[in-house]
């Protein structure tokens, strides 16, 4: 059996590449969060994304407290804009690029 059939046999097809450096400056659900809004905030840099607490889950692994952990943290670094749309509600994010250059940067020295 070789590594890949070994991490198949958790599910799922979903694979979310984090940086170690992110990890250590933001922290293992921040670091995870950050990645996946970076994949999401890709495909439409200029506007807001959405996904549900249940679909980010699915995505990455994190529970609904653990995203709620990494939002607030993100949000207070000025990296995570986050706004709620709609009826019945949905949050909607967008990132802010200039304040996830800074944080690199600032830590990258």
């Amino acid at each position: 059996m070789n590594h890949w059939q070994i991490l198949d046999g958790f599910g799922g097809d979903r694979v979310v590449a984090v940086r170690p450096q992110a990890v250590r400056v933001l922290g293992a659900s921040a670091a995870i969060f950050l990645a996946r809004a970076l994949f999401w905030q890709a495909k439409n840099p200029s506007y807001w994304w959405s996904q549900t607490q249940v679909e980010l889950e699915e995505q990455t692994g994190l529970s609904v407290d653990a995203q709620q952990t990494a939002r607030v943290q993100l949000k207070n670094l000025g990296i995570l804009n986050e706004r709620r749309v709609g009826m019945p509600a949905q949050l909607e994010y967008l990132l802010n690029y200039e304040a996830v250059k800074k944080i690199l940067v600032m830590n990258h020295e």
